[in-house]
């Protein structure tokens, strides 16, 4: 995507971390908020998806419940603590 590695950091204090690269990049980090609706209001997730040129990625995502995604979404899996290989999984979803 461009942006350079070392450019990249873990957004679990900022919320949301942006990178410009060849595509903007939003990373974002749910974790410590609260479950529910109020966490997408929280990060403005309404108005980061308005650009369809960036790439969105939601650590926790879970924590929004129901949130209405559109039909562009991808589902990452990552499962292992590190200790052994780690299984990912990537799946398609259906905008809700």
């Amino acid at each position: 995507m461009g942006v350079a590695e070392e450019d990249v950091t873990s957004p679990s204090f900022t919320l949301v971390n942006p990178y410009a690269g060849r595509l903007q990049l939003y990373h974002i980090d749910l974790y410590r908020l609260d479950e529910g609706a109020s966490a997408a209001h929280a990060v403005d997730l309404d108005e980061l998806l308005s650009d369809e040129k960036a790439v969105i990625v939601i650590e926790w995502a879970e924590r929004m419940g129901n949130y209405p995604f559109p039909g562009n979404v991808w589902r990452i899996t990552i499962e292992g603590d590190g200790d052994a290989p780690r299984e990912i999984s990537i799946q398609p979803q259906r905008g809700t």
